[in-house]
């Protein structure tokens, strides 16, 4: 199943200097539970100490409140610089 972001990945691949802006609106609750269900479960936990066992447990509510929040204008992403 090819997404709205696999287009968007394939096109920063074919142009590293573009910039993308707004891509919030792509990551839906949707996204975010079939993501889940393609992640590797076996790894160690995350660096907030979080299992993916907890992590599944009320993951469609968690899954909407991000989605949520991602759309909503009280987050607001952090400046990221990249390391080649």
């Amino acid at each position: 199943m090819k997404t709205k972001l696999d287009g968007i990945a394939e096109k920063a691949r074919s142009e590293p200097h573009l910039r993308f802006t707004a891509l919030a609106h792509l990551i839906t609750p949707e996204f975010l539970m079939e993501s889940w269900r393609k992640m590797n479960r076996n790894g160690a936990s995350g660096v907030d100490k979080e299992t993916a066992a907890s992590m599944g447990e009320h993951l469609e509510t968690r899954c909407v409140a991000c989605g949520a929040r991602m759309v909503s204008t009280t987050e607001t992403a952090r400046l990221v610089h990249a390391t080649l």
